[in-house]
Order: C-alpha cells, then structure tokens, then sequence
C-alpha cells in the first residue's frame, strides 16, 4: 500500500525531528560534561578521631570527613558499662577530636598541652584541679 504524499511528508519531518533533538541532547551532555570538568573537584581530607573512656582498647581512628559520633562507635568495641545515652550519636566530629565514651560510677578527665604526654585519668568521683594536678606532669 503506497504513502499518501502528505503521510511521507510528516514522517520525513518526523524524523528529522527526532535527529534535531538527539543532535541537541548530544550537545547538552557534552556541554555540561565540559562544564563539570571546568569546576575544580574539592576533596575533603580524612579526619582523625581518639576514642577513649568505657572501651576495650583506645585508639585513633582515621574516618572520612563529615563523620559522626556513631560512625566512630561502630569502630570500637565498648565495654558493657558504657553509658551510650550520654552522647549525640549525629554529633560531627572534628579533626583531632577526643571522644571520651562515659563509664557508669566514673569520671574521665583527658589532659593535653603542658604535660609530657597527654592521658586520660580516670577517677571513682568528680576531681577536683588539685586531684587532676597531681595525676599530670607539667613541662617545666
């Protein structure tokens, strides 16, 4: 069954069409391809976290910006007295952050700066700053 004249004409522009709008989709993706390429990439650097207090063993972690307490909870082992309710589990955490996980019955204090080396003390009730003074050694 031959085409109408008509019915050629519109599926001839029909096609031609389509292959305007494929050529312009082509050109969009390559214009924002280049577009992309022209932003410079930020790269946020890894962050470094000392977990301390009711946890098996204290160690620095290395996470990825933007982390958060939790994150950093997940790569621990705590002991079974941690008091878990005490912390913001969305809270951000810092580079170079201590995160002192609390302990049922105690009192952590981590100290750094004008000592010899930095520690975390661990007391049965709340210290006072001489209890504290007399755990730490200060520089002279």
């Amino acid at each position: 069954m031959l085409m109408s004249k008509e019915k050629k004409q519109l599926v001839l522009q029909e096609k031609v069409a389509l292959f305007i709008l494929a050529i312009f989709c082509i050109t969009l993706a390559v214009v924002r391809k280049k577009q992309s390429d022209s932003y410079p990439k930020v790269e946020f650097p890894d962050i470094s976290v000392y977990v301390c207090g009711a946890v098996i063993e204290e160690k620095t972690l290395k996470l990825p910006y933007g982390s958060k307490v939790q994150d950093a909870l997940c790569r621990v082992s705590l002991e079974k007295d941690a008091l878990l309710e005490r912390l913001n589990f969305d809270q951000k955490l810092q580079n170079e952050q201590i995160l002192i996980v609390p302990k049922d019955k105690k009192y952590f204090v981590y100290v750094r700066g004008c000592i010899e080396n930095s520690k975390l003390l661990v007391f049965e009730e709340e210290p006072t700053i001489e209890e504290i003074s007399l755990q730490i050694g200060f520089l002279p």
